[in-house]
This record gives C-alpha cells, structure tokens and sequence, in this order.
C-alpha cells in the first residue's frame, strides 16, 4: 500500500518545518547575518 495518509503528509511537513528552521538558525549563526540570535557576543566584529 503506497498511500500516504493526511496525517503522515502532516507530520512530515512539521518535521520538514523544524528542519528547514534550525538549518535557517545554523547559517544565520555561522554568518553572524542575524542579530536575534545573538552572534555579536560570540563572535565580535574585526573592527572592535
């Protein structure tokens, strides 16, 4: 039985949400692009 039922479609698209949002918090954080994470304490600017 291939079939997908509306709850697992709904249950992968939370996870899939989660993921694509921890990956977005990653590479904010790696590229210090995102004040809201934070990133200025753990990683101050050149010029300071």
């Amino acid at each position: 039985n291939s079939t997908v039922s509306r709850s697992d479609v709904e249950r992968i698209n939370a996870l899939a949400s989660r993921v694509n949002a921890a990956a977005a918090d990653l590479a904010s954080a790696a590229g210090g692009g995102s004040a809201d994470l934070g990133p200025a304490s753990a990683f101050p600017p050149p010029s300071s």
